[in-house]
């Protein structure tokens, strides 16, 4: 049993076809917040499966060096959580990474070349490697080039204008069905590190790689202009030529990967399967009780040694404080007493953790939102400057050093 981590309809459909072709079970898990340890670990404890595919990616190249952040949460973060899980229930984590962690210089790479990401997209992909690897020493990180979707969703809507530019940078595509059948091989031969994934046949140039998406799907390949790979907008954030060797992948397969043009004809005409866009996770709402007197106090804060606290209001059903965490500040490990708290992030990152429940640290991000019971020590650090709003019921301050 293989269980594949969140992704996008089309790309799962095709990788889980590659799975069974090779006699994988395969579970598809859309909804899991991947950025909370707790709901990781009991998606995979619940199918206890030979291996955990993350496939979820935010692959916004725009989006990602307008929301470093952001890049970081979707891209890296998951694969702690995934890894964690793995470790726990003696299954093979497995990610799906990209050949754009290479840099400027040209391939084909090598599993054995540094990374050189040029792009926030792609560091943050190269930092879900490092700490998948990390955490896991005996994960299994997938670089791939384009993957062929069912559809060829992602090269139609580039075709989707009168006139397209592409570079004549060259790639090496990968089939998503080839690519399931390229994981189950990997997964029973136990692999471990990094392994370039991608199809038999000479790489191929963006913009020949379109032109043959257009005829494959019945569009006219002269709307592709060509062009020097370097002179197109973002081309400082693309690798130059990212191709990769798979001498390590033919070692495991039992037979070569049909060529990229084969998987791209069979790609265009799969059928497209529909699934919602996964939610985008805002974390436990702020739970209130009923109305009751709260007294709210003028701001005066106070100096501490992680940054400044400032009591808001004090009540007998509800009080509320204002923590500001300076950059890379921690507040020491504490623990209440009576009432539950609840954590909610306005701004930064912060990283809640729970030395009693391991499985159940949490890593916020604005609009995030935690709830614990009493008797829980914790610890508090933040990513860069942060501000955090601590609610709990009941007039004592019950929070004391652990």
């Amino acid at each position: 049993m293989i269980l594949v981590m969140q992704g996008d309809g089309a790309r799962l459909s095709g990788l889980a076809r590659g799975l069974e072709a090779e006699g994988m079970n395969v579970t598809i898990d859309r909804g899991t917040d991947l950025n909370s340890m707790q709901k990781v670990r009991a998606a995979v404890a619940e199918v206890r499966p030979e291996a955990v595919l993350l496939t979820a990616q935010w692959d916004d190249l725009e989006g990602c060096e307008a929301d470093e952040a952001r890049a970081f949460t979707r891209n890296a973060e998951p694969a702690i959580n995934v890894a964690a899980a793995a470790l726990e229930f003696g299954c093979l984590p497995v990610l799906l990474s990209s050949a754009d962690v290479f840099g400027g210089s040209g391939g084909p790479w090598s599993e054995a070349d540094p990374p050189q990401p040029l792009s926030t997209w792609a560091r943050s992909r190269l930092k879900g490697e490092q700490f998948l690897l990390r955490a896991a020493k005996h994960g299994l990180v997938v670089r791939t080039g384009p993957v062929l979707e069912d559809g060829l969703v992602d090269l139609a809507g580039r075709l989707s204008g009168d006139v397209v530019e592409a570079d004549d940078e060259l790639v090496s595509p990968i089939g998503a069905v080839d690519l399931g059948r390229a994981v189950a091989a990997l997964v029973e031969a136990r692999a471990g590190g990094v392994v370039h994934v991608a199809n038999g046949g000479a790489p191929v140039s963006r913009a020949d790689l379109l032109r043959a998406a257009a005829r494959a799907l019945g569009l006219d390949p002269e709307r592709v202009r060509g062009a020097a790979g370097r002179s197109l907008p973002q081309h400082e954030l693309r690798p130059r030529s990212p191709t990769l060797h798979t001498d390590r992948l033919a070692k495991v397969l039992k037979a070569p990967l049909r060529p990229w043009s084969a998987a791209l004809e069979e790609a265009a005409g799969a059928s497209i399967e529909r699934v919602p866009a996964p939610e985008e996770h805002t974390g436990a709402g702020l739970r209130a009780g009923p109305r009751a007197e709260v007294e709210i106090f003028t701001p005066h804060p106070v100096a501490t040694a992680y940054g400044t606290r400032l009591n808001l209001a004090n009540g007998k059903e509800h009080c509320a404080r204002l923590i500001t965490l300076d950059a890379g500040k921690q507040v020491a490990l504490r623990k209440y007493t009576r009432a539950e708290r609840t954590f909610h992030v306005l701004e930064g990152k912060v990283v809640l953790e729970l030395p009693d429940q391991e499985d159940e640290d949490h890593v916020l991000r604005p609009g995030r939102s935690v709830t614990m019971p009493p008797h829980v020590r914790y610890r508090m650090s933040a990513v860069g400057a942060a501000r955090v709003l601590v609610i709990w019921a009941g007039a004592d301050d019950d929070d004391v050093e652990a």
